[in-house]
């Protein structure tokens, strides 16, 4: 769906033990949708270590539900689609920290 959508993934996780806050500098990117399980994530959305991501300072590091991201209901793509249109569409993605590293 995402490549459909002209969505890139340079690295994908093959579990989701791979990722976790102390590695997160390895999964900077232009976006970041960080899976949540409520609406409690302010310790791991104020990390220190988050908020040095490009993303981050970019303002692109955006919180979504867990069940709706993490299900493989065709329901749930509704709300996965709708997250997407709400904070990609329309909107420039600036990636010139790419070139500068």
């Amino acid at each position: 769906m995402l490549n459909d959508l002209g969505i890139t993934l340079e690295k994908v996780p093959d579990t989701f033990a791979e990722v976790s806050i102390e590695r997160l500098p390895e999964w900077d990117a232009d976006v970041l949708f960080v899976l949540v399980w409520s609406d409690d994530q302010g310790e791991l959305l104020g990390s220190p270590l988050l908020l040095q991501l490009n993303a981050a300072r970019q303002g692109q590091v955006h919180a979504v539900p867990l069940f709706a991201w993490g299900s493989m209901s065709i329901l749930a793509l509704t709300d996965v689609l709708n997250d997407l249109e709400t904070y990609l569409l329309d909107q420039e993605i600036d990636t010139s920290w790419k070139s500068a590293e």
